[in-house]
């Protein structure tokens, strides 16, 4: 159960710095819209991270907060971007709009855990320590479920790629 004097401290917390961070945020994205997603995702932190302490976080630890949230949006763009640009590098050589149809089809056969691990791992660009941080196994055993779900996807693949040349 949540202290009142949690909640209220976190209240008040909210109304004196929330123009501040969302100032901050604002000066360092390009639009209103994602600096009040970016400062709702701030406090939104910054109430979990209260409550699994049981102590009121301070405006430093919102800035910092704040700071790492911008972050995430703009790797998140680049992978965004980065994916993009392949995508339109292989499109422009095939003219096939089919052209991954295969890789999907291949990832489709596995497992929904082999997706997950590999859409994490690839798609998220997080580290195997990241994911095990999502996931829970050891790094160990997240390296060995890579290795083994990596595996069935090239034997999928194989097996689309050689259904779509005959």
């Amino acid at each position: 159960m949540v202290s009142h004097h949690l909640r209220r401290g976190f209240t008040q917390l909210y109304e004196q710095q929330y123009v501040r961070v969302y100032r901050f945020v604002l000066r360092r994205v390009d639009n209103d819209a994602d600096a009040a997603d970016l400062t709702a995702e701030t406090f939104r932190r910054a109430w979990e991270r209260s409550l699994s302490v049981a102590k009121l976080v301070t405006p430093a630890w919102l800035f910092v907060t704040a700071r790492n949230t911008v972050g995430d949006l703009y790797r998140s763009r680049e992978r965004q971007q980065g994916l993009f640009e392949i995508v339109s590098f292989h499109s422009s050589l095939t003219g096939s709009p089919n052209e991954f149809s295969e890789v999907y089809a291949a990832l489709e056969a596995l497992s929904a855990e082999d997706r997950e691990l590999l859409k994490l791992r690839y798609w998220d660009d997080l580290t195997v320590d990241e994911i095990a941080g999502i996931l829970g196994p050891s790094s160990g055993a997240l390296w060995v479920r890579l290795h083994r779900a990596r595996k069935r996807f090239s034997a999928h693949l194989a097996r689309e790629l050689e259904g779509t040349a005959s």
